[in-house]
């Protein structure tokens, strides 16, 4: 009989699980949102500025910005609300 080999992670590495569960935690977060709000929100995430993503979606960076302020309130009520389950 041979020896077993050691289990192994199903992520390329094994300190991955934290930042796997920061992105899978963050889409229920997004899904509550307003399509527009989403959009800004995921795009922010991924390390767009306002004007780049206003470049990107044809908009005035203005209302990216507005957009983004609505997101992040949502995002913060979303987090206090999950808390205050816990």
């Amino acid at each position: 009989m041979g020896d077993l080999p050691e289990p192994s992670s199903l992520l390329p590495r094994p300190d991955a699980i934290a930042e796997w569960e920061a992105r899978y935690d963050v889409l229920p977060l997004l899904q509550s949102l307003p399509m527009k709000q989403r959009q800004v929100m995921a795009w922010t995430l991924a390390g767009f500025t306002p004007a780049d993503i206003a470049d990107q979606l044809g908009e005035p960076a203005a209302n990216v910005r507005a957009n983004l302020r609505l997101a992040r309130r949502a995002a913060a009520a979303y987090l206090t609300a999950r808390e205050e389950e816990q």
